[in-house]
């Protein structure tokens, strides 16, 4: 997580006096003295009853920007979001003659999702649960909050400085859950490297296979009907890209005489080739169960054993059929088809790519794959091919 020296915080009001005194409570003068603030609470507030928090002014650096439009607003985290973000943004909701603060506030989620946002207005035409819709729609969300004026000096201090603590903790958490992801990647793809040292096609098999598996799934999510995208989130074609290299592994319980042998397999031979899909699916299994829960690895289960299943139900281990085979399995069982045929294979030399395209759809088609599945790679072909010439 990048180390800023001060925590920025934007205000977007349309009233100038209001920006200043924000700008006094929370970007006050080093030499402000403690009779200065009592009296500065005075003059804004008319009390200084409530709690006036000790401002520590080596600590609590902040860079407070203020602008008047909600356009403005979207233009200043647009231009701070790859650079120095703005941690927390206090909206007003009414600053005619422009956009209204919800609109802006939606605006920017969709631009910087981690803001912590602060909804301020002394009234409304919206309710609080308008407000949420519109900016979340069914979302819950947990950086969205609302302040009423006129507030105190303390309301604003304490929420900004909450919010920032909020926001530094969010980050950190992001910056590890990446470091624990990337350990988990690197394991992963260090054991199916292992299973795929005893094959002749190592290569970029495992990088093209993750983008295949990935590229289908992506298109999946953008089908109307509620069985895709509904099942198919962001994370499942995350999960999907991760998982996938480890179909093979159970080679590493196949004999290099069969594995690497050069022509073609006996039935026997054939016979003990077929057992890679139990024995990674084994292995995987009892992983999954000593995890206790659903995760990537719940995927990589399903493609290990299920990868060699067909549609039309003649494949193996278990010959299931249709929809009966599970959804990453369909995925995997086509991209690890293209990927075969348009590589070097210990028997033979990939295949032209119109000979490829021919095979998978003419002669294997829908009766080896799911037919959605098949559809989205014949409108994808280019795409396919792409990626297949970049890590070839």
């Amino acid at each position: 997580m990048k180390k800023f020296k001060k925590d920025r915080i934007l205000v977007v009001d349309d009233q100038v006096d209001i920006l200043e005194d924000y700008m006094r409570i929370l970007s006050p003068d080093k030499d402000a003295t403690r009779e200065e603030v009592n009296i500065l609470e005075q003059e804004l507030f008319g009390s200084s009853s409530c709690r006036t928090p000790v401002l520590n002014c080596e600590e609590d650096q902040i860079d407070v920007t203020t602008v008047t439009q909600g356009e403005d607003a979207i233009t200043a985290v647009r231009e701070a979001l790859n650079d120095h973000p703005f941690s927390v943004i206090f909206m007003d909701v009414r600053m005619p003659p422009g956009m209204d603060g919800v609109k802006a506030a939606y605006e920017i989620r969709n631009i910087d999702p981690d803001a912590e946002i602060v909804i301020v207005s002394a009234y409304s035409d919206y309710n609080r649960q308008e407000i949420r819709e519109i900016i979340s729609g069914n979302r819950e969300e947990e950086n969205l909050y609302y302040l009423k004026k006129p507030f105190n000096y303390s309301e604003i201090w304490e929420m900004a400085h909450a919010l920032l603590r909020k926001w530094k903790l969010n980050q950190t958490v992001k910056e590890k859950t990446r470091e624990v992801k990337k350990v988990h990647a690197t394991t992963i793809l260090t054991l199916a490297s292992l299973a795929e040292l005893r094959d002749d096609d190592t290569g970029s098999h495992l990088k093209r296979v993750s983008l295949y598996t990935k590229l289908i799934a992506a298109e999946l999510s953008k089908l109307p009907e509620p069985r895709w995208c509904r099942h198919v989130t962001p994370l499942y074609v995350e999960d999907i890209g991760e998982s996938c290299i480890l179909h093979d592994i159970g080679k590493v319980g196949i004999a290099d005489a069969i594995l690497l042998k050069p022509g073609k397999l006996t039935d026997e031979e054939f016979k003990i080739m077929k057992t890679h899909t139990t024995i990674g699916g084994d292995v995987l299994a009892q992983a999954v169960m000593e995890l206790g829960e659903q995760s990537y690895l719940t995927l990589a289960r399903d493609i290990a054993y299920y990868h060699h299943e067909k549609w039309d139900g003649s494949g193996y281990p278990r010959g299931l059929k249709g929809e009966d085979i599970p959804l990453s399995a369909r995925i995997m069982a086509l991209a690890d088809v293209f990927d075969a045929l348009s590589s070097d294979r210990p028997y033979r030399k990939a295949l032209p790519d119109e000979t490829v395209y021919k095979i998978i759809t003419e002669e294997m088609g829908p009766s080896h794959f799911d037919p959605t599945i098949l559809h989205i790679f014949c409108t994808c072909i280019e795409k396919f091919k792409k990626v297949k010439k970049t890590f070839s």
